[in-house]
């Protein structure tokens, strides 16, 4: 929890042994954030939902699978690929 009152930090509480400059994996929060760019760059004309992924990942060009994939099928987990979590599972 950081509690900040005009530009300052009046508090910060790091939970299960986290700290300021450690990482944490926020999953979903991160799926949100994504989201919400994307469509951002969308209103600014930067990129199209339909575009492919391949087009900035350009590594995924020479994928079959990978290659067609569209920015609209990622953000809406449509796009066939496995999550980390899944593959855990298994």
């Amino acid at each position: 929890m950081l509690v900040m009152q005009n530009g300052r930090t009046i508090f910060e509480h790091y939970a299960n042994g986290g700290s300021a400059s450690g990482r944490w994996p926020v999953f979903s929060g991160t799926k949100s954030f994504w989201g919400i760019a994307a469509l951002a760059a969308v209103h600014d004309g930067l990129l199209k939902l339909d575009d492919l992924v391949s087009d900035t990942i350009t590594e995924w060009k020479s994928d079959p699978r990978k290659s067609q994939i569209t920015i609209h099928e990622m953000l809406n987990q449509t796009d066939g690929i496995e999550g980390e979590s899944r593959l855990k599972r298994e």
